[in-house]
């Protein structure tokens, strides 16, 4: 496979950040055997219906039949090729979400717990104090980093 390079003319623009880091993916997936290439594919493609569908109710096991592995197998995989299981990886996706949605809207806290996928406030609030660093009362007098 040929390495493919992008060029971003314009900094600020998000669309073409995705795209170059799209082909720079692509470019460390010429290292890749052919097995493990076929299983990075798999593992984007569930990722990325997992972060479109965040608030739904998602299980390693359920994730892992879909790529037709084993849970311990899926969660090796997910560590070795985004740094992260794939719990951390949804509940970071949720906690952007509620970051968002917690800065651009009137949602009270409970209704942006639940909208990002959050069944119990008060996991929510300890999450978020977790993930974030400060707490969500700091969050909204902006002491972090929205």
């Amino acid at each position: 496979m040929a390495k493919a390079f992008v060029i971003v003319r314009n900094q600020s623009s998000v669309p073409k950040a995705v795209e170059l880091a799209r082909h720079l993916e692509e470019a460390l997936d010429d290292s890749l055997t052919p097995r493990k290439f076929e299983l990075v594919k798999k593992l984007r493609e569930l990722r990325f219906k997992v972060h479109e569908k965040f608030s739904r109710r998602w299980t390693v096991e359920e994730m892992a039949r879909m790529c037709f592995l084993s849970s311990s197998r899926f969660t090796v995989l997910c560590k070795e090729f985004f740094h992260r299981s794939p719990i951390e990886d949804l509940i970071d996706v949720r906690i952007e979400r509620a970051k968002w949605l917690l800065s651009s809207s009137h949602l009270s806290v409970s209704e942006a717990a639940a909208q990002s996928g959050f069944d119990n406030i008060y996991y929510f609030s300890r999450t978020f104090k977790r993930r974030t660093g400060g707490s969500l009362r700091d969050f909204s007098r902006g002491k972090i980093n929205q």
